[in-house]
C-alpha cells in the first residue's frame, strides 16, 4: 500500500477499486450481533473506506452504497466514496463467494497507470511494462502501523493517523449504513 501511495500524487484524482471476498458467517455469529460486533460494515469494511481515503489522498466528500437484501444483515454491499480531489473509489464488500477466491484486490487506477494489490501476497505496476513485486506471506501492514504507533508515543511524535482522518473515515462507515437504509447518497 505504501508503495502504491508512493507512485501517485495526493493531488492527482485516481479511481479505485476494491473487491472483498470476505466470505459467510452464520447469522448468529459474534460480528453480526448489532450490539457486540456492529455487523460486518462497520467491523470490517471500516478498514476498506480508510484504506480507499488513504489511497485517494483526500477526504472523502460523499458515500452511496447499496446491500443484497437476501440476509438482511448488509454484509454483501457495494460502497462508492467521492473524494475532495475529484478521485473515486467502489468497494464491493461480498460474504456471499466461494472461499476458493483470493480475499482481497485493489486497483489503483490514474495517469495511465494500474497498480494492482492481489491478496496482500502480489503488487503488480501495469505502465509501459508490467512489474511484479511478491512479498514474503501476506502482508497488510499491521506490524508497521503498530510500530508507527508506538515510536509517535515514546517520541512525542504527532500520530502516524491524523485523527481528522480517523474521525472522517469512521463518519464516512456510519454514512454507509444510514445511505442503505434510506437508499439515497449521503454528503459528508
Amino acid at each position: 500500500v505504501q508503495k502504491i501511495k508512493s507512485i501517485f500524487p495526493d493531488e492527482q484524482a485516481k479511481s479505485i477499486q476494491m473487491r472483498i471476498n470476505a466470505g459467510q458467517l452464520p447469522a448468529d455469529h459474534w460480528v453480526n450481533d448489532p450490539v457486540v460486533g456492529g455487523g460486518r460494515i462497520i467491523g470490517e469494511a471500516c478498514h476498506f473506506v480508510d484504506l480507499a481515503m488513504f489511497l485517494a489522498g483526500a477526504p472523502i466528500t460523499s458515500v452511496s452504497a447499496n446491500a443484497m437484501a437476501a440476509s438482511g444483515l448488509d454484509n454483501t454491499v457495494i460502497i462508492n466514496l467521492a473524494f475532495k480531489n475529484g478521485s473515486v473509489a467502489s468497494i464491493s464488500y461480498f460474504s456471499n463467494g466461494s472461499k476458493k477466491l483470493p480475499k482481497e484486490q485493489i486497483e489503483v487506477f490514474c495517469g495511465g497507470t494500474v497498480a494492482q494489490i492481489d491478496d496482500f501476497n502480489t503488487l503488480t505496476i501495469y505502465k509501459e511494462k508490467v512489474k511484479s513485486i511478491k512479498f514474503k506471506g501476506q502482508d497488510k501492514g499491521h506490524k508497521e502501523e503498530i510500530k508507527q504507533f508506538f515510536k509517535s508515543i515514546t517520541e512525542g511524535l504527532p500520530c502516524p493517523i491524523p485523527f481528522n482522518e480517523s474521525y472522517l473515515s469512521t463518519l464516512a462507515t456510519f454514512k454507509v449504513l444510514q445511505s442503505i437504509r434510506e437508499n439515497r447518497k449521503i454528503i459528508l
